[in-house]
C-alpha cells in the first residue's frame, strides 16, 4: 500500500526525497511482515504516504549497523569526514525548498517557518563539518567513569 499522495507529488520537485522505507545498514527497507503506518497531512486529514512498523530484531539490526559504520567513520581523516558533511550540507541546501514543504505537510506547520527550519538545521551540519577539520589533539574526559 506504500504510496505516494497526489497532493505531495505535485508539490515536489524531486519525489524521490520522500521515502517511505527505513535505511538499515545501507539500504531502504521495508519492514518485516509489510506493516506499516499512513503519515497524514494535519491541515487536510490526507494520507501523504506511509512508513514501516520495524520489528524489534530490525531496530537492533539498525543499532548495530550505525555502531559498526561508526568504527569505519572514526577512521576517517578530519578533512574527509568533512568533506562528506559539507556534501550532506549541499544535499540540504539543493533540496530545500521540497524539504521545506515535507515538513509542511507532514506537521503542518507555516511554510516559511519550515523554510527557517530547513536552514537553522542545515547551519548545524555546515558547523560541525568545519569543526571537524580542527583536530585540537586533546581528548576532553567523559563524565561517565
Amino acid at each position: 500500500m506504500t504510496t505516494l499522495s497526489t497532493t505531495l507529488a505535485k508539490r515536489l520537485e524531486d519525489p524521490r526525497l520522500f521515502r517511505q522505507y527505513a535505511y538499515v545498514n545501507g539500504k531502504w527497507t521495508h519492514g518485516e511482515g509489510g506493516r506499516e503506518e499512513a503519515v497524514y497531512d494535519p491541515a487536510t486529514n490526507e494520507a501523504i504516504g506511509h512508513i514501516p512498523l520495524l520489528e524489534a530484531e530490525q531496530i537492533t539490526a539498525a543499532v548495530d549497523a550505525a555502531e559498526a559504520a561508526f568504527v569505519h567513520w572514526r577512521a576517517l581523516r578530519a578533512d574527509e569526514r568533512c568533506e562528506r558533511l559539507l556534501a550532506w550540507y549541499d544535499l540540504i541546501q539543493a533540496n530545500r525548498e521540497d524539504l521545506a514543504t515535507i515538513m509542511t505537510l507532514e506537521q503542518g506547520k507555516p511554510l516559511p517557518d519550515a523554510r527557517g527550519e530547513v536552514e537553522y538545521g542545515a547551519s548545524f551540519v555546515r558547523w560541525f563539518a568545519e569543526e571537524g577539520k580542527r583536530t585540537y589533539g586533546e581528548t576532553i574526559p567523559s563524565h561517565i567513569p
